[in-house]
């Protein structure tokens, strides 16, 4: 049997409620995750884990780790311990319903007797982690798009305001872990896609006011047709203008992923590609921001790409 922990799953411990709380942890909930330098070795590349939150005493997730990233505002820090690191994650799924980590027929899946260690991140034995999983199916399983489409789905009601403050910018470089291995493409979870087409339908809406009001023509959907972007529409000039769409719960973008053939069709259109950045999707009030010429804006050094499919750090 092989009781070597680094091949166990772990736990992870939502931002809100890690001991190490003199730090502003910048997670997003099943898209990237930010610790502390003394879990290094645990979190890494290919893991499988499962959310905890300890306020509620109980699990809401799974998925596997990928790319590992140094948090660029400590890469120059004095003392390694407060270096501080992120992870990518894939194949994200929410539970329906949390699992409590007390079961009333298994009793305790974890076996942790100090009451502050629930707030670490840590190892699990793959049988307590196939306990947790199991329970979670037993309690109805996991969310899938449809149940985050009627959440997001909704956007007559909406409010969506143009913004010049949605971009974080932190430091120019932003460097891999050294034995990071590179995931490839990104592979986003349910609530994300469901937050895309939320994204891709306030531009649509915006887009659409413009038209009715005389300024652009000939707008369309063409998110299916894999030309590198979402959206399209001519100028009056009769230019072909094209809009790609990223959308995120959270109030301000750090980073973002583009596909190989975005970034090529950036490259080839120039100031006629536009990045539409739209924030606040679990809100009603929704803010907006637009880069006219991603490639340029790169070029420029307003943003940092790093080809693992390609990610943009700003």
């Amino acid at each position: 049997m092989n009781t070597n922990k680094e091949n166990y799953p772990i736990i992870l411990v939502d931002a809100d409620m890690k001991n190490h709380d003199k730090y502003n942890w910048d997670d997003t909930i099943g898209e990237v995750h930010h610790f502390p330098n003394i879990y290094i070795n645990k979190i890494t590349t290919g893991r499988k884990f499962i959310y905890y939150r300890p306020n509620s005493a109980g699990y809401f997730g799974s998925g596997v780790i990928a790319d590992v990233t140094i948090d660029p505002s400590t890469q120059n820090v004095a003392h390694g311990k407060d270096k501080k690191w992120y992870c990518n994650i894939i194949d994200y799924k929410e539970f329906k319903n949390i699992v409590p980590a007390r079961d009333d027929k298994i009793g305790i899946f974890e076996d942790i007797t100090n009451n502050r260690a629930w707030g670490n991140e840590r190892s699990i034995d793959q049988s307590s982690f196939d306990n947790i999983l199991s329970r979670a199916l037993v309690k109805g399983g996991y969310k899938t798009k449809s149940n985050y489409t009627e959440e997001y789905d909704q956007i007559e009601d909406r409010i969506t305001e143009p913004s010049n403050e949605l971009i974080v910018r932190k430091v120019k470089s932003y460097k891999l872990k050294k034995h990071s291995k590179n995931f490839g493409y990104y592979r986003r979870s349910d609530e994300s896609k469901a937050i895309g087409d939320l994204g891709e339908s306030l531009v649509f809406r915006i887009l659409k006011s413009k038209q009715d009001n005389g300024e652009i023509k000939d707008l369309k959907d063409v998110s299916k047709d894999n030309v590198g972007y979402d959206i399209e529409y001519k100028s009056l000039n009769d230019d072909i203008i094209g809009v790609e769409v990223k959308a995120t719960k959270m109030s301000n973008f750090k980073q973002i992923h583009i596909t190989r053939n975005e970034w090529a069709v950036a490259k080839q259109m120039g100031e006629r590609y536009h990045l539409y950045l739209i924030a606040d999707c679990k809100k009603q009030k929704n803010k907006y921001q637009i880069i006219k010429n991603l490639f340029q804006f790169i070029n420029d050094g307003k943003a940092n790409i790093t080809p693992l499919d390609y990610k943009i750090y700003f």
